[in-house]
C-alpha cells in the first residue's frame, strides 16, 4: 500500500491488485484518520457564523491563514473594549499606571454594570472590562501621547478623534479584523517598541486560561453605534512551538440578541476548536 502527499496538499493512494480486502479496509481507515487530522479550511468554519460575522486567524510560524467572509474581515469597526489590550500596554509603558495592582478610586457614579461601581486596580479593570478606569488612563496619557502610541503600534486607522476618553468607544478610531491580527501578532511576539517589563506585567492580566500545554490571551468588545451592536473577541493562543492569533467580529441590529455577550466567545471557541486549537 502506498500513500502520496503531493505538494498541492491533495492525498492520493493506491494498493497492489493482489492486496486482500482486509488490507483495503485497514487502508481506508488509515486514510480517514489522515483526513480527520487535516486542518480545517475556511469553508469548514463558515457554518459556525452568520452572514454578518467575520473570523480570521493565522499561525504565526507556519503561516497558515484562515478567513471566513473575507470582505467582512476587512470591514473597519469601533474597537470598543478590545482597545483595552493596547490601552493596558500604554498605561504601563507611559507610567500613568505603575503596575497591575494600581487602584483608582470609583467616582461614585452608578453605571449600568454593577461590578464597575467600586474601586478597581488595573488587573480587575481588565478582567471586568471597566470602562471608567480606562477612560481615566486615557486622560492621564493625553491626546498627544496617545496619538504617538497609535502611530507606533500602527493600530487601525490611528485616529483618536472624538475625545481622548471616547475615541475607541464612539469616536473615530476604527480597526478591521485583519488589522487586529496584525496588531496582535506584534503584541504576542513582543515586537512593539515597549519595555520587557511592560509585557511581563500585561500578559498575565490578559490570560483567559492556561491548560494542556497552551495559554490563551483574549479580550471581548461591544460597541453600540446608532442602529447597531458590534461584537468582538480577539486574542492569541500560545503553544511551545506555535502561536495562533485570531479575531472574531459580528454585527447585529439596534436590539442585541439576548445571548450576544456569550455568543462572541462561543462562536470563536468553536472556530478555534475546529482549527485544532
Amino acid at each position: 500500500m502506498t500513500i502520496t502527499l503531493p505538494v498541492d496538499g491533495h492525498y492520493s493512494a493506491g494498493w497492489p491488485e493482489t492486496c486482500h480486502w482486509g488490507s483495503k479496509q485497514a487502508f481506508m481507515l488509515l486514510l480517514l484518520l489522515l483526513l480527520l487530522a487535516l486542518p480545517a479550511a475556511a469553508q469548514d468554519l463558515a457554518p459556525l457564523l452568520t452572514d454578518q460575522d467575520a473570523f480570521c486567524a493565522r499561525e504565526i510560524h507556519s503561516g497558515r491563514h484562515w478567513e471566513v467572509h473575507p470582505e467582512l474581515c476587512e470591514r473597519p469597526e469601533l474597537p470598543a473594549s478590545t482597545f483595552k489590550i493596547p490601552n493596558t500596554l500604554i498605561a504601563l509603558e507611559s507610567g500613568v499606571i505603575e503596575n497591575p495592582g494600581t487602584v483608582l478610586k470609583w467616582d461614585g457614579k452608578k453605571r449600568e454594570i454593577e461590578s464597575w461601581n467600586r474601586d478597581h486596580s488595573l488587573k480587575s479593570a481588565f478582567e471586568n472590562s471597566v470602562v471608567w478606569y480606562y477612560q481615566e488612563v486615557a486622560r492621564r496619557v493625553g491626546l498627544a501621547r496617545m496619538q504617538q502610541f497609535l502611530d507606533e503600534f500602527d493600530y487601525g486607522n490611528r485616529n483618536p478623534g472624538g475625545g481622548v476618553d471616547h475615541f475607541w468607544l464612539d469616536g473615530e478610531l476604527r480597526i478591521s479584523p485583519l488589522q487586529q491580527l496584525e496588531f496582535l501578532e506584534k503584541v504576542s511576539q513582543k515586537q512593539l517598541p515597549l519595555k520587557e517589563r511592560t509585557y511581563q506585567m500585561a500578559f498575565p492580566m490578559m490570560t483567559v486560561e492556561s491548560k494542556e500545554g497552551q495559554t490563551m490571551y483574549a479580550k471581548t468588545g461591544w460597541a453600540r453605534p446608532p442602529g447597531a451592536n458590534i461584537g468582538w473577541y480577539v486574542g492569541w493562543v500560545d503553544r511551545p512551538n506555535e502561536t495562533l492569533v485570531f479575531a472574531y467580529n459580528c454585527r447585529r441590529g439596534a436590539v442585541a440578541p439576548q445571548n450576544f455577550a456569550e455568543e462572541r466567545i462561543r462562536v470563536t471557541r468553536a472556530c478555534l476548536q475546529r482549527l485544532g486549537w
